[in-house]
């Protein structure tokens, strides 16, 4: 089969839902990988009941219903896990959406010095395995990557659903970098513009790999790492056209999963404005870019949502520089008096 080919039968496959695809990668990696533990216990970081979760249709299921790809399977569990939001008023919508007992809900800010006590507190009552659950959900639209780097350090999930922020083009690294200091107040992510979360760059080639994880997916704006073992028995056995789970470069994981995608200008319209398409031009300095669209924002952004806070930015593969936004919202390199923390 031509690459071309293939590119195209895997597309095809991304039509599915987001919680059908995170099922169907479960199911391949079960099938791959049939001397793992695997406990049905999931984590839902950003559970808030808004938009399509790909942890909901996971929660919903049943054994009746759970036909794993494998028949050679036994028939699975039903899925429990943890719910967590910073939205107090998203509690009540959990709860009626997931009723179940063994399915915790929680509100509490998302950062990554609270973090893992947040879990625990809601997980340890459920199953003593809670820090090595079969899937980990993160979309929190602020800082994304420095949580995930404080839950990695804690737990060993088996798979990993991440939200990047595909407004950046897949060679520039960025990550915004959360700042404790009681001189600001804390980071709204109803009020985030163009700078939140992190690139799917910085995912794949600064965050995850030391922490043992390949980035075996993207759909849409959500990219699903997997640890590097697991995911190479998967790929020894598995069927290219029939398989969501591939080893592609950075580059053509954001093509084919988001950016060549024929539904991506009504999906994504909001992102096709004018300054945000010259992030993509191959003819522009991206970061000079960034920075000149993120300062020519902060006038129709109001009330200073960034302001003392900073961000990770570099080309490629390159050395990172730290940004930072002053007390008036201005954004450009760092200067020694700026402190944040990760």
């Amino acid at each position: 089969m031509t690459s071309s080919r293939l590119l195209s039968a895997v597309l095809a496959l991304r039509l599915a839902a987001h919680g059908q695809q995170l099922r169907r990668i479960v199911d391949e990696l079960r099938a791959a990988n049939p001397s793992e533990a695997w406990n049905y216990f999931a984590i839902d970081l950003g559970a808030g009941v808004r938009d399509a979760d790909p942890v909901f249709d996971l929660f919903r299921l049943s054994p009746a219903v759970y036909a794993p790809t494998n028949p050679r399977q036994p028939p699975s569990q039903p899925w429990f896990g943890v719910m967590v939001d910073g939205d107090p008023r998203q509690l009540a919508k959990m709860e009626a959406a997931f009723p179940a007992e063994d399915i915790a809900k929680r509100v509490a800010w998302i950062e990554p010095h609270t973090v893992v006590a947040t879990l625990e507190a809601a997980a340890a009552p459920l199953t003593d395995r809670w820090r090595t659950p079969d899937v980990l959900k993160m979309d929190i639209d602020s800082f994304d990557c420095a949580v995930m780097r404080a839950v990695l350090r804690e737990l060993a999930p088996k798979v990993v659903a991440m939200e990047i922020n595909v407004k950046f083009p897949p060679d520039v690294s960025f990550a915004l970098l959360n700042n404790r200091s009681a001189d600001r107040a804390p980071f709204d992510s109803e009020r985030r513009r163009f700078a939140y979360g992190c690139s799917l760059r910085f995912q794949a080639r600064r965050l995850m790999p030391p922490f043992g994880y390949a980035l075996a997916h993207v759909d849409w704006n959500n990219a699903v790492y997997v640890p590097a073992h697991l995911l190479g028995n998967a790929l020894r056995v598995q069927r290219p056209r029939e398989s969501l789970l591939q080893n592609w470069s950075v580059e053509v994981q954001d093509r084919v999963g988001y950016y060549d995608r024929p539904a991506r200008s009504i999906k994504f319209g909001f992102n096709d404005k004018p300054g945000l398409k010259r992030w993509r031009d191959p003819t522009t300095d991206h970061i000079a870019e960034v920075v000149r669209l993120v300062n020519a924002d902060r006038r129709r952004a109001g009330p200073c949502n960034y302001c003392l806070l900073s961000a990770l930015l570099g080309r490629g593969d390159g050395p990172l520089r730290r940004y930072c936004w002053d007390a008036d919202g201005a954004f450009g390199e760092c200067g020694r008096h700026h402190r944040s923390t990760e």
